[in-house]
């Protein structure tokens, strides 16, 4: 009977962590704004960020709305545990890892994005190289290691910026970058705001 008891123990535990999922109330598709959706998938168990990042949830606690997620995360550059914040108000998202924080709106929703802290919002802006300008980078990653696209302002790429935030004391912005036919070379991409030309 002990014995019984021990394995039906291990079962139910084992079966809890297996049962891990992010909670009802973020799943769907989100966008870091209505124009561009959706960047972000979650469902019960996997959050995508686009092609870069797949995590999986490993715990979760509810603290009135703000989710305290610890996930697996994998990706391009490997794989990393994240103790990830997930705050929901309305249709706005904000994730928050490390030292940084991402704001997406619920696609298909009516509500307005709330600002993420530590970022400037803006309008979403259309930005162009300056005139002259050869071998600029963008990058793929918030810690600007991960290179992306080295072009010229001759490319016809443009940069769609959507907030604008500081990294290493240096203003960044974050958004997508075009190709001159208009398809998307980078769904999420970083680059120097001094580099570029925005309106």
């Amino acid at each position: 009977m002990k014995k019984i008891l021990i394995a039906s123990f291990f079962i139910s535990f084992y079966a809890n962590v297996s049962a891990v999922e992010y909670p009802a109330e973020i799943h769907g598709k989100w966008g870091t704004s209505a124009e561009y959706c959706p960047n972000l998938e979650i469902d019960k168990k996997f959050a995508v960020m686009g092609t870069e990042q797949t995590c999986e949830a490993k715990s979760v606690k509810n603290n009135n709305g703000k989710y305290q997620i610890k996930e697996m995360c994998s990706g391009e550059g490997g794989s990393s545990a994240e103790n990830s914040s997930y705050i929901l108000s309305g249709d706005t998202l904000v994730r928050s890892y490390r030292k940084f924080s991402d704001k997406y709106v619920r696609c298909g929703g009516s509500k307005p994005a709330a600002s993420a802290p530590n970022s400037e919002s803006i309008a979403v802006q259309t930005c162009s190289l300056i005139p002259g300008s050869a071998g600029v980078t963008t990058f793929l990653d918030d810690k600007l290691k991960k290179a992306g696209n080295a072009i010229r302002d001759l490319d016809g790429y443009v940069f769609k910026a959507e907030k604008k935030v500081k990294i290493n004391k240096t203003d960044v912005l974050v958004g997508k970058l075009i190709r001159s036919d208009g398809s998307v070379s980078e769904a999420k991409s970083y680059a120097f705001a001094e580099e570029w030309n925005c309106k």
